[in-house]
């Protein structure tokens, strides 16, 4: 009956061992690839800083773009900017204007477009 118990004890600490592993192997996963998605974030957020210096738009103006991409209304965003819905509403329509687009739909679509398209097929 001992013998019994000593050899399950040791074949649940082996076991036990070899999940400790595995775990420590998946929080190393884990942490590249929580690094790569912070750096895709950033290449990201670059991508779409250049986009809002081509379009001349103000800080305001940017943060109600990022506010409308985040999927904010515009009470929510004029709300956290401490501001006026009628405010916001204007400084969305110069967005629009100057980013030649009629709707934040539209808008949206500019930014996640590319992404949203089917990969490219090898050619076999």
């Amino acid at each position: 009956m001992l013998l019994l118990y000593v050899c399950e004890h040791v074949a649940q600490q082996r076991a036990l061992g070899d999940l400790r592993g595995q775990l420590h192997k998946a929080k190393g996963q884990l942490a590249r690839l929580d690094t790569q998605t912070q750096e895709f974030a950033n290449q990201y957020r670059a991508v779409m800083q250049k986009q809002f210096d081509a379009w001349n738009l103000t800080a305001s103006e940017q943060d109600v773009v990022i506010g409308m991409l985040k999927g904010l209304s515009f009470r929510e965003i004029a709300g956290l900017r401490e501001t006026r819905e009628k405010t916001v509403r204007q400084q969305a329509s110069s967005v629009y204007r100057k980013a030649g687009v009629a709707s934040r739909h539209e808008l949206a679509a500019w930014f996640f477009e590319d992404m949203l398209d089917p990969p490219p097929v090898a050619d076999k």
